[in-house]
């Protein structure tokens, strides 16, 4: 929990820097990555992209469905958590994108080719938030080591995805995170203040 915390921090400090200073080098390290791939690293990075929902949602909703066969309160709970939190980060990036518009790298260079899906604004990343606020819940609630280093990736491999396909820079991924971390800490407070709750009602 200290460590999402302080990566909460981090993450916030680097979207404001981002933001703050010029950012060409944003779309200099899109173009130059774009520039020395091949098909084998568009193929892997679009692969990836496209499974973020199927790993993010999936996963928990699998959970969800054997803690209801097997009558497992806990687990159904850790699973509901995980998606109520994927669904708070989809209401803040669908409401920040609205009102921040920022265009995706591709509208504003054209060296930079469009080879994922990337439809409406560009900040933030709705990919690195989902990623991240699975990823966050899994590691708090799963804390085993296979599972914290498997999130870690995962959340390191959509990131590098989004930037790598064009629709995404830096900035947008670093606010992706932020607010990836947030969700879930959000959610995981409120779903622990609610149970204390209920523990003291007569």
């Amino acid at each position: 929990m200290r460590f999402l915390k302080i990566l909460l921090l981090l993450s916030l400090i680097s979207t404001i820097v981002i933001y703050l200073n010029s950012r060409t080098w944003e779309l200099d390290l899109i173009a130059g990555l774009q520039e020395n791939g091949n098909s084998f690293s568009v193929h892997f990075f679009q692969f990836v992209t496209d499974s973020n929902s199927y790993v993010n949602v999936g996963i928990p909703v699998v959970l969800l469905i054997i803690g209801l066969i097997r009558h497992d309160k806990l687990l159904r709970e850790k699973a509901l958590l995980v998606l109520f939190s994927l669904a708070l980060g989809g209401i803040l990036s669908y409401g920040i994108k609205k009102t921040v518009r920022e265009p995706r790298p591709y509208e504003v260079d054209r060296r930079i080719t469009q080879l994922s899906d990337g439809g409406g604004y560009g900040f933030p990343s709705g990919h690195t938030l989902e990623a991240t606020a699975a990823a966050a819940c899994f590691s708090i609630l799963w804390p085993e080591l296979p599972i914290v280093a498997a999130s870690i990736c995962w959340v390191l491999l959509i990131m590098a995805s989004r930037i790598y396909l064009g629709v995404h820079d830096p900035g947008d991924v670093m606010g992706g995170l932020f607010l990836g971390i947030l969700s879930c800490l959000v959610v995981l407070k409120t779903g622990d203040s609610l149970r204390h709750a209920r523990a003291k009602a007569p």
